[in-house]
């Protein structure tokens, strides 16, 4: 099923990854799971006082982000090119005419490079963050919580 969403008030949609790619990306954020839980915990609790996570996780102080950060810049630079490729190939931009909604891949893999100019960074980096979380959304807390088989795959020092 797809997911459309809007980013910058353009149209997108985000298509099913298979279970295949699922584990590549879930493979390539691995090392990453260790700094970005507990961000996504402080920005839960924040969040839960009024807010909504976005927002949250956007005021967080520059040292509760860091090692998140410098999880992102340990990454070998083919794991980073091979994630941000698999995941924006499952994303799709609309375009809106009289005579419907034409939608276009979003990443060229030929090129290895956005079909659209106006993707920067930031709007890059929302997009694949959208895509892991509806497609790992399920899967990265239940490594930690035991629910797709008993103990969790991964032990924390609180589990």
């Amino acid at each position: 099923m797809d997911d459309e969403f809007e980013l910058s008030g353009i149209r997108y949609r985000a298509r099913k990854m298979s279970a295949k790619d699922q584990l590549f990306v879930a493979r390539k954020l691995t090392p990453l799971i260790g700094s970005f839980v507990p961000l996504l915990q402080m920005a839960a609790k924040q969040a839960s006082v009024g807010g909504n996570i976005s927002g949250a996780i956007m005021s967080l102080d520059v040292e509760q982000v860091m090692p998140l950060a410098q999880g992102i810049a340990s990454l070998p630079e083919s794991d980073t090119d091979d994630l941000i490729a698999r995941c924006l190939s499952h994303v799709q931009r609309g375009s809106v005419s009289p005579a419907g909604t034409t939608w276009s891949n979003v990443w060229s893999t030929s090129a290895g490079k956005p079909m659209f100019e106006d993707i920067d960074l930031m709007s890059m980096l929302t997009l694949v963050a959208h895509v892991v979380r509806k497609d790992l959304g399920n899967f990265i807390p239940a490594l930690f919580s035991g629910s797709i088989g008993g103990a969790g795959l991964i032990q924390t020092s609180n589990s």
